[in-house]
């Protein structure tokens, strides 16, 4: 995909998107990337851990989080940064609103 392209991207917020999968190109190809914000989605945080990419993506994400929370800058805004991707919750309410079974 054109986001996979986008090695300059750093956050990317795609909450309320009826969004099941995060295409593979975008955590490899979007190398900048570190917040990923996918909650309220049908994607459960254990499909988007087996995703091609996602170590890496991780790795990218601990690694701003983690400098930040050492700076200091994430000490009033803890809960944006350390969003992790997909809502288990919000999946949970999609999964039941349209009968799928849990993954």
């Amino acid at each position: 995909g054109e986001l996979g392209g986008c090695s300059a991207l750093q956050v990317l917020s795609l909450e309320r998107n009826l969004i099941d999968a995060v295409p593979p190109a975008v955590l490899t190809g979007a190398t900048s990337l570190w917040c990923l914000a996918l909650g309220s989605n049908p994607l459960s945080a254990d499909k988007l851990r087996v995703t091609e990419g996602y170590d890496a993506f991780d790795a990218r994400r601990r690694a701003k989080v983690d400098k930040q929370i050492g700076g200091g800058t994430l000490v009033s805004s803890a809960r944006r940064g350390l969003n992790e991707g997909a809502d288990a919750q919000g999946y949970e309410r999609w999964a039941g609103a349209l009968g799928r079974k849990k993954e």
